[in-house]
């Protein structure tokens, strides 16, 4: 089933204490959206995928 938001989405996740979401460092529209949503930074990472380095934020949203 799609969902047409993130706040219906969060609707069918109730058993879950936290959403978490990895944002690319560099990703100001991405930072600037799950910040609004009330997302909060928790820490930063570096993970390879298919070879490259990614630095990523790491945010979390209590449900």
């Amino acid at each position: 089933m799609l969902v047409p938001n993130l706040e219906e989405g969060i609707k069918y996740l109730k058993p879950l204490k936290k959403l978490f979401a990895n944002v690319e460092k560099g990703n100001h529209k991405g930072i600037a959206f799950y910040t609004a949503k009330g997302f909060e930074l928790v820490g930063d990472f570096e993970e390879f995928f298919f070879g490259y380095r990614l630095k990523l934020l790491k945010f979390v949203l209590a449900l």
